[in-house]
């Protein structure tokens, strides 16, 4: 039988920069189904919207 592992503070670990989105996308986008694709997408351009507005570009491109 194997020993059961003790579950506490070392056993947490925070995810920084991209692993947060690449190991648990639906903690970010809700979903790792289609809705969350639909979600991010729709973040991405807004975002890039915004930061247009703000004058940071003059064209947003999506491929």
């Amino acid at each position: 039988m194997a020993k059961k592992q003790d579950y506490g503070n070392e056993s947490i670990s925070a995810l920084k920069g991209a692993d947060r989105v690449r190991k648990r996308p639906g903690v970010i986008f809700g979903s790792d189904g289609l809705d969350g694709c639909e979600h991010a997408v729709f973040e991405i351009l807004s975002n890039s919207i915004d930061e247009a507005r703000e004058g940071h570009g003059t064209s947003i491109t999506v491929t």
